[in-house]
């Protein structure tokens, strides 16, 4: 089912690639559909495999589609601390950062607004432009933290 949101991210997404003279696919739309339709961090074999049960869509193009998200500003790559990267749809959700506990590699996401609005006035001052903000703090859960005591 695609909600609004999923087919404002593609209409979107459509204007960034014909902005940089890139093909618009029926392959690219269901890619961004899918990602929309999870609403947690992702790995690129899991959405891969999302894809790959109804199409047949290859990996290196998912990774390419996922580049272009990125670059669109529609996705962001977090670092989850571990060897491979994971992703999160951004586009129409309020900005917030995570705590990621070393113990279960649980992630709990917050709001950054006033993380958000400390940076913006500190590179305000230094005169520098930012581009994109993605932040992660490491510890431990409450879980975690109890088992450890």
């Amino acid at each position: 089912m695609t909600t609004k949101k999923t087919r404002d991210a593609i209409e979107v997404f459509r204007r960034y690639l014909k902005l940089h003279n890139h093909n618009i696919t029926e392959t690219r739309d269901r890619i961004v559909e899918e990602i929309f339709l999870m609403d947690h961090h992702f790995e690129v074999a899991d959405l891969w495999k999302r894809l790959h049960e109804s199409t047949q869509i290859s990996s290196s193009t998912v990774y390419r589609t996922l580049d272009l998200l990125v670059a669109a500003g529609l996705v962001r790559v977090v670092d989850l601390g571990e060897a491979h990267a994971h992703y999160e749809h951004i586009f129409g959700r309020q900005d917030h950062d995570h705590f990621v506990c070393t113990g279960c590699s649980q992630v709990i996401e917050f709001p950054a607004i006033a993380i958000t609005n400390e940076i913006e006035k500190l590179a305000a001052e230094k005169e520098f432009e930012i581009i994109s903000r993605n932040m992660q703090i490491y510890g431990y859960c409450r879980n975690c933290t109890a088992k450890n005591k």
